[in-house]
């Protein structure tokens, strides 16, 4: 059912209105008829005057009354809907959800509830997406997809900042749920190019991603008892190419700078600061692992 104005009426004004057979007003309409009717503002002050039938069409005087007042009035109404995949109760243009409205998938559907904006039957607009494995997007959507600005809550991990076509894709942040986080650019869901990873335990990592693998140049800080760190060039998280690493232990400090190869240095000096660190230092450093 849609109405095709929606500006206040004045009497001599005649307002196309088209009445949609539908389950839900089935007494509008002979249920054997399935054509639209057209029926008019001057038609339906005949039908409350006493006719009671529009184009063929007997209306009872409370259904009359209804499409009068719809007429008149600039609220589009809640209506509910019997869709293939849910029931729909919200506002309707031309018997599909347009505007504000709520639609619950059926049982048999992943999805379990929707309630935001749509547009000519699709979501579109912002709204709240609810599974029934208890995944939830919050946000933008465009054609029945989450897209532009919006935030996905999943048991896996958090997504929140840009999707294209339901995939957060540009700038935004993933969260773990061991603390985990990474904050910059997403491509396709996965770090990817410039962005700062912070870990659980407090140890930060500022650099360059591939394929959610720390490559590229970056610099890494350990929060942890030698507070590590190294600035170079990485390859799927370790060492790699040009870099230089520090342990600190209390006021002793020990640098190696080099050419590293998937986490060894193969060609470089190493160095001392203040005194030697002692053979029980050197062999808590040689097992130290990046995380």
């Amino acid at each position: 059912m849609s109405v095709a104005a929606t500006q206040p009426l004045v009497s001599d004004e005649r307002l196309p209105i088209i009445v949609t057979e539908s389950q839900n007003y089935q007494s509008v309409a002979k249920e054997e008829r399935k054509e639209e009717y057209k029926i008019n503002l001057e038609d339906l002050q005949r039908a409350a005057a006493g006719t009671r039938k529009i184009a063929g069409v007997e209306l009872d005087p409370s259904t009359v009354q209804f499409f009068l007042n719809l007429a008149a009035s600039t609220i589009i109404p809640e209506i509910t809907l019997n869709l293939h995949n849910g029931t729909y109760v919200g506002q309707v243009k031309d018997g599909l959800p347009d505007g504000k409205g709520v639609l619950t998938y059926n049982k048999n559907n992943a999805r379990k509830r929707y309630e935001g904006e749509f547009a000519m039957g699709e979501l579109q607009g912002m709204g709240i997406l609810i599974w029934k494995n208890g995944k939830r997007f919050k946000g933008k959507f465009e054609k029945s997809n989450y897209h532009g600005r919006g935030k996905l809550t999943q048991e896996v991990c958090i997504w929140e900042g840009e999707f294209i076509e339901g995939i957060i894709h540009g700038k935004g942040t993933i969260v773990w749920p061991n603390g985990k986080k990474y904050e910059g650019d997403i491509h396709n869901g996965i770090p990817e190019g410039q962005g700062k990873l912070t870990y659980p335990n407090g140890s930060v990592y500022n650099g360059n991603f591939i394929k959610g693998k720390r490559s590229g140049y970056g610099e890494w800080r350990a929060n942890d008892q030698l507070e590590r760190t190294y600035a170079g060039n990485w390859e799927n998280d370790k060492y790699h190419g040009r870099g230089k690493s520090s342990i600190k232990l209390g006021r002793y400090h020990w640098f190696e700078e080099g050419t590293w190869l998937m986490g060894e240095l193969v060609k470089g000096t190493n160095k001392k600061e203040k005194v030697l660190i002692d053979k029980q230092t050197l062999n808590l450093c040689s097992t130290c692992t990046i995380l």
